[in-house]
């Protein structure tokens, strides 16, 4: 008898088989599934960005529906159609009411009616000389001009093109009514060294004070200032440059309000004469008229006089007056011995010595370039015009070097 391992029958290793493909095939299929079901995150990335773009854009609709729904109803505010405001008259007008009005005319009375047929004499009225008597308006029927419709518009603040929201119009609205000054600026474009007479240096200071509000608006408010100017280079009383002190009423003529550079600009000569010291700083106090001191100091530059005169500067040149017509200036004077160089003294106070008959057709320095010229039998021949109209200039005597010697 033939015996078989582990006593399995033929049936039963076919159904086991069959068992163990189906349970590979089921796993394949859930492996594949949830292969394909898996999508790519860079998709899940790229939808949730446009439900985040769709869920802003939904938010800005609603914003510019409830925008839309405000205007609206300022709209019919201002025209009158809600509860609150009055109702306009909403009747049609008719062509009679169109036409332009007219004076009515002048009906003859009738014999029934009460009303007497004779006409009145107008007073006669002295009028008083130089009015001439006649000129009067016409009494006829004449043709009245409708009234012009009026125009209700709601008021809009606007600041440039940007419109203001309602917080700030009621700042600016806050800002323009305080009228109480809590701090000064000094302007630093415009306090500094002033000139006032066109010439080099500065003849005093010019300030700017600004009064302004807690909300930084200027306030057109003068009061009592007190302006001392210090030399931070000294100590002690020598720091001290000047000091100003200025009334409520003397402040006020100089306070300006519808320039560019709005405030109390204040030009203020020296005292003392100016600084050593280029740099200067400056404090103003301002006394409001409830007591209050309010201070504030800065540093100025100051151009002296005597600085300006150490610099610099390229020296002119001097032009006659007359120099096309030939005059000598003013200010010419003729050379002198003293102006002489000295060797050309040294040579005309050497002795002279006899010459020989070389030395002799030699020009000497004593010897002016016409004689020269005239002796000399290559001597070239002048216009007699330039020697009647210009006289020789006297050669300069002594030796002087020459490149052919």
């Amino acid at each position: 008898m033939q015996t078989r391992p582990f006593d399995i029958r033929p049936g039963q290793r076919t159904v086991a088989a069959c068992v163990r493909w189906t349970m590979l095939l089921a796993a394949t299929v859930l492996s594949v599934l949830s292969l394909g079901c898996r999508r790519d995150p860079y998709a899940d990335a790229y939808f949730e960005m446009l439900n985040a773009e769709k869920r802003v854009l939904e938010d800005r609709l609603y914003d510019a529906e409830y925008n839309y729904e405000q205007a609206l109803a300022e709209l019919k505010a201002a025209r009158g159609t809600t509860k609150e405001g009055r109702k306009p008259f909403a009747g049609k007008r008719t062509a009679e009411s169109e036409q332009p009005l007219t004076e009515p005319a002048e009906e003859e009375p009738g014999q029934d009616s009460g009303v007497p047929t004779e006409v009145p004499e107008l007073p006669k009225i002295e009028l008083p000389p130089g009015v001439e008597e006649g000129k009067r308006r016409s009494s006829g029927p004449a043709a009245v001009r409708p009234a012009a419709a009026v125009k209700t518009e709601v008021p809009v603040v606007t600041t440039g093109k940007r419109r203001l929201n309602d917080e700030q119009l009621a700042a600016a609205i806050v800002s323009a009514l305080d009228q109480r000054v809590e701090s000064i600026y000094l302007n630093p474009r415009v306090s500094g060294g002033a000139d006032f007479d066109g010439q080099p240096g500065d003849d005093g200071i010019r300030v700017l004070v600004e009064p302004r509000n807690r909300s930084g608006g200027f306030v057109p408010e003068p009061a009592s200032l007190s302006i001392v100017l210090l030399d931070p280079a000294q100590s002690g009383q020598a720091a001290r440059i000047a000091r100003w002190d200025l009334a409520a009423d003397d402040a006020a003529e100089f306070l300006q309000t519808d320039a560019l550079d709005r405030g109390l600009l204040l030009r203020l000569p020296w005292q003392d004469g100016p600084p050593e010291h280029n740099r200067a700083h400056l404090f103003v106090r301002y006394l409001t008229a409830d007591g209050r001191k309010i201070e504030a100091d800065r540093e100025i530059r100051i151009q002296a006089t005597d600085r300006i005169a150490q610099s610099w500067t390229p020296r002119p040149t001097p032009v006659p007056e007359k120099e096309a017509e030939g005059a000598v200036p003013a200010s010419w004077q003729p050379p002198t011995d003293a102006d002489k160089p000295a060797v050309a003294q040294a040579a005309a106070e050497m002795p002279s010595s006899p010459r020989s008959n070389d030395d002799a057709s030699k020009p000497t320095a004593a010897q002016t370039p016409a004689q020269t010229a005239a002796e000399s039998p290559h001597a070239r021949v002048l216009p007699a015009e330039a020697d009647a109209g210009q006289t020789p200039r006297a050669a300069p005597a002594g030796r002087f070097w020459k490149p052919d010697r």
